[in-house]
């Protein structure tokens, strides 16, 4: 079983909102490309039911940059992104079963980094199986 972050770049890849390597990243938001994608774990939910065993229930984090006169742009990409995630709800992917895919947060304003450029997150929480 792949780390979230990767097989939720998988997602984007497949769903052509990202090129992993080029404007998609994952746990490394480069200082290049100004726009781009980047992926993170965030940890997860304890498992409380015993018979959801084989479950998991990871969440990660998605960061949009763009360029800094761009703000609605940044947005707009960071909707589609994750519009584009939640699509793959019950399918697999990189050999891992995903039963459901919920967004945690509404797509928010985190800061604008060194350079000016506007930085926006949101979280996934994630039901998994192998």
């Amino acid at each position: 079983m792949n780390p979230p972050s990767f097989d939720i770049a998988a997602m984007i890849v497949d769903s052509s909102e990202g090129t992993l390597g080029t404007n998609l990243f994952v746990a490394n938001l480069p200082d290049t490309p100004n726009l781009c994608t980047c992926i993170y774990d965030t940890g997860g939910f304890e498992i409380i039911n015993p018979e959801h065993l084989s479950h998991e229930l990871p969440t990660v984090q998605v960061i949009v940059r763009g360029l800094p006169s761009a703000y609605t742009t940044i947005w707009n990409k960071a909707k589609n992104v994750r519009n584009a995630i939640l699509g793959y709800s019950n399918t697999v992917v990189n050999s891992t079963k995903y039963i459901g895919i919920f967004v945690l947060s509404d797509i928010t304003f985190i800061k604008r980094d060194k350079r000016r450029r506007p930085l926006f997150s949101f979280n996934l929480r994630i039901i998994r199986s192998e």
